[in-house]
């Protein structure tokens, strides 16, 4: 068993609010202000949009109109 010391805590608080960040994202743009605010290359914000409207469509989900071409 692991003890969660203050600092595991304040590790695991912030890992949640990069999902929380992530799961924000409705459009390219708004994936492409994330990587520039993490310092990533733009590709990953064409990779994580892609991937987004993917999980959509597979688990039946209409794709909203911000995520259409």
């Amino acid at each position: 068993m692991i003890e969660l010391t203050p600092a595991i805590m304040a590790d695991l608080r912030a890992k949640r609010a990069r999902k929380l960040e992530l799961g924000r994202c409705k459009t390219l743009d708004d994936f492409k202000e994330l990587a520039r605010l993490r310092d990533y290359k733009i590709g990953w914000a064409y990779h994580k949009w892609n991937e987004r409207k993917a999980w959509l469509q597979a688990n039946g989900y209409e794709v909203p109109m911000e995520l259409r071409p």
